[in-house]
């Protein structure tokens, strides 16, 4: 029986349609003689742990079926959980790492792939949870005149109501909660995100950056 192996791509694309809940890991499955392993069912173990503290916030399980030319592709987030919810995993609070294993049911038991670092954070999971707030409410305008009184009905009656007032002006609208900045902020450590106004972006449109430990990034 051949021992096997497998030349992974960690592709990190999130689902860029109306879906938050997945991101695509895709892989070329070889054996030793460096051929496809095609056509094979096998378990895949996902585990994301938080290197800061070394614990694990999440792990599920899957079963794929590689194809024809030794394809597998996987949506982490689709599979059975194990540990932990994909909806509550904390990008933007930790250094997450993912590790792969997998399993041929072969009799010899789970293979460890490696462990790797994410590099950026999935924003498009993560940036469906943020709350937008309405800004404070603006100035009343002016009370309108009040209308000329109505003909005195005499004994048969109220007379008619007169005319209602103009409608005061539209008041201030309120600020956004998050401001945009012109400058990047100091001090920073990989895993910053700010909402930059258009000045440092390449794209010169307002949208957020991330600093990876090395140099900033624009996201969106």
């Amino acid at each position: 029986m051949k021992n096997y192996s497998l030349f992974m791509f960690l592709f990190c694309s999130t689902l860029v349609s109306a879906q938050y809940d997945a991101y695509t890991y895709q892989g070329l499955m070889l054996d030793d003689s460096a051929l496809p392993l095609a056509d094979q069912e096998l378990e895949f173990l996902i585990t994301l742990t938080n290197s800061l503290v070394d614990s694990i916030v999440y792990q599920e399980s899957q079963f794929i079926q590689s194809d024809s030319d030794g394809v597998i592709s996987l949506k982490v987030g689709r599979g059975e959980e194990v540990i932990g919810s994909f909806n509550s995993i904390p990008w933007l609070e930790s250094f997450l790492t993912v590790t792969m294993e997998y399993e041929l049911n072969d009799g010899k038991g789970p293979r460890l792939l490696g462990t790797q670092k994410f590099k950026s954070v999935l924003f498009c999971i993560e940036s469906h949870k943020v709350i937008c707030q309405d800004g404070m409410e603006g100035t009343r305008g002016p009370q309108g005149p009040q209308g000329p009184a109505g003909n005195d009905g005499g004994s048969w009656g109220q007379g008619p109501p007169g005319p209602q007032g103009p409608q005061g002006p539209q008041g201030l609208p309120g600020k956004p909660i998050m401001e945009r900045l012109a400058l990047p902020p100091a001090n920073v450590q990989e895993g910053t995100i700010y909402l930059d106004d258009g000045t440092n972006r390449q794209d010169a449109s307002p949208g957020f950056r991330y600093y990876d430990g090395l140099a900033w990034i624009d996201l969106g």
